[in-house]
């Protein structure tokens, strides 16, 4: 037998929310440790959670498999049932089950009976009730007797910047990982050093390459090289903080090794550490802007994870594309290395410009911070590059020069209504320096001038240590007056139209999550955001002169952009192939040929 997927079990390393794993059903608590699930007598408890249902319909539609079973490992007595949920059943069946005493360490297999029915797809999780005192749940792996297609050879592939305890920690934790699963052997580490930090780190399986700082770009395009100068058939990118079950690395593997088409790959998604039940993102896709699927399930809730499962399958007409916190790929399959962006739209336009079939999975997920508290002066210029990069050079989804035109002036002006000035000028720089054409990013691989020229020009905008309560006092606006200046600023550009606005305006202080939304800010005359738990604040204020100085910038790049579009394009979409080469990077990077 063939283990596809195995229980997962909280970590408080991590910090993902209880519920992720399991949902008390009736009985005392269940204690939850890191290798087994203490359930008192007479309590029940389902596995219908996001880290540890299995999503049948995946397995179905990505490797056509059809006959599954369970092996538990346990101690004391329960009953057991499987259970069938799918949209077109109103409520759940019972697949298979089992009553009797789980003896200590003694496995017992159950195999699955699947009415017809569920080869429209649907979810298996089991349900636990304990009869006896001590019952303990230690295993549950979801498996197959069918052989897989192949055996993947993996890099595991890092790439990491003066981050040593980070990055030291996910080595001990993945050297472990690789020591222990059935598997592992298939499995290498690697780590790329964009620092030069890590003289002391070693390990078993580990490869350590000191590299130039470019960025993740670069970072992930040595590691890439890497991965097939050791003959890595695929290759999986990751965070170097790998905040990641490790189970996530042993199902996509999985999926990968039983995947139908060769051109599969794997997409981790992202919850959100400040709503560690919240997704963000389960897979993306880019259409001018990145857009998350299914942003805001809450995973605690079944009917939500389970309806979300049902509507995650690909279709052909969407462009998905795989963050680099988790994204598993087949080398074969690899026309083009990343472009030289240093960081941001890297992921995208890898995934775009390559033949990948992405898919997401139940359970392969990261845990990292909001791109709302991410955000500044530098990440907004570095957005602003790689949406109009991507789209003139990939000839399938370019874009009218106007429609490019107002996918760069879209966030330029809402900047601006955000009273995000610098912020705006910096999207402007970005602007002007895409224009300049594929020779700019060649000669700013470490983006250290600008990184110094932003820091400066952008210093208005930082974040303060101090906390928010002593920055700003001001009441928030009743709901009629909000609703009044909200009128107001959205008919005069946020008050910049009107005179005295910063005096006559509220004040508004917000937190990190408001800030996304526009029609939060509108009718504000000084805003204040904080971050989540109010340590830090940024204080803003209403300039007329900043604005209007950046829409006649703004107006006359835009012009510009419109006489110059068709031999910009042209320039990018000729210079593409070369710049996402193997060699390019190779030669970048002083590596031998």
């Amino acid at each position: 037998m063939f283990s596809l997927q195995n229980l997962v079990f909280p970590d408080p390393e991590l910090g993902f929310n209880e519920q992720l794993y399991f949902r008390h059903v009736s009985g005392d608590k269940t204690d939850a440790t890191f290798n087994a699930y203490a359930v008192p007598k007479d309590a029940s408890i389902a596995f219908d959670s996001y880290f540890n249902l299995f999503d049948l319909a995946r397995w179905q539609h990505v490797c056509d498999l059809h006959n599954f079973s369970a092996r538990l490992v346990g101690q004391g007595q329960f009953v057991v049932q499987f259970k069938l949920a799918a949209s077109h059943q109103s409520v759940p069946l019972v697949i298979a089950d089992f009553s009797g005493d789980f003896s200590k360490d003694r496995e017992i297999q159950i195999e699955f009976n699947l009415p017809s029915s569920c080869v429209k797809g649907g979810v298996i999780y089991a349900e636990f009730k304990a009869l006896s005192e001590n019952a303990e749940i230690r295993q549950l792996s979801y498996q197959t007797s069918t052989p897989p297609l192949r055996w993947p050879q993996m890099a595991l592939a890092i790439t990491t910047f003066l981050r040593e305890q980070a990055v030291t920690s996910t080595i001990e934790r993945l050297e472990n990982f690789i020591r222990n699963w059935e598997f592992g052997r298939h499995l290498s580490l690697q780590v790329v050093d964009n620092g030069n930090s890590l003289h002391s780190v070693c390990a078993e399986n580990l490869r350590i390459f000191s590299n130039p700082n470019y960025g993740g770009a670069g970072g992930f395009a040595r590691n890439l090289i890497e991965a097939r100068n050791v003959d890595a058939s695929h290759c999986l990118f990751m965070d170097d903080d790998a905040s990641c079950h490790p189970e996530s690395i042993a199902r996509a593997y999985m999926l990968l090794a039983y995947a139908i088409s060769e051109h599969t790959a794997v997409a981790g998604a992202m919850i959100d550490t400040a709503h560690p039940w919240k997704m963000w993102e389960n897979g993306a896709t880019f259409d001018g802007t990145c857009s998350p699927l299914h942003n805001g399930v809450d995973l605690r809730k079944s009917g939500e994870l389970q309806q979300m499962l049902a509507l995650s399958l690909p279709r052909k007409d969407q462009e998905i594309y795989g963050a680099w916190w988790f994204f598993a790929f087949p080398i074969s399959v690899v026309k083009h290395y990343p472009f030289p962006f240093f960081v941001r739209g890297d992921d995208v336009n890898f995934s775009l410009s390559n033949p990948f079939e992405v898919q997401t999975l139940s359970g392969v997920a990261s845990l990292q911070e909001d791109f709302a508290q991410k955000e500044s002066a530098f990440t907004l210029y570095l957005d602003m590059r790689h949406p109009l990069v991507t789209h003139m050079s990939l000839p399938r989804i370019q874009k009218s020069a106007l429609s490019m035109i107002w996918m760069a002036v879209r966030p330029i002006l809402r900047s601006m209504l955000r009273l995000q000035y610098a912020a705006a000028d910096m999207q402007l720089l970005a602007w002007r320096d895409v224009m300049k054409g594929p020779d700019f990013f060649v000669a700013n691989l470490d983006m250290s001038s600008r990184r110094a020229l932003i820091s400066s020009l952008a210093a208005s905008e930082r974040w303060q240590n101090t906390p928010v309560n002593s920055a700003c006092s001001a009441p928030k606006p009743k709901k009629r007056a909000q609703f009044f200046w909200r009128a107001i600023g959205a008919a005069t550009l946020n008050g910049h139209m009107l005179p005295l606005w910063n005096k006559m305006a509220p004040h508004l202080q917000l937190s990190l999550s408001e800030r996304g939304r526009l029609s939060n800010l509108l009718g504000a005359g000084n805003i204040t955001y904080a971050t989540h738990d109010g340590a830090a604040h940024m204080a803003l204020s209403h300039s007329k002169k900043r604005f209007w100085r950046t829409s006649l910038g703004l107006l006359i790049t835009s012009l510009k952009f419109l006489l110059r579009y068709r031999s910009i394009r042209k320039s990018y979409a000729n210079a593409f192939a070369e710049m996402t080469a193997a060699e390019f990077w190779e030669g970048c990077l002083g590596l031998p040929k």
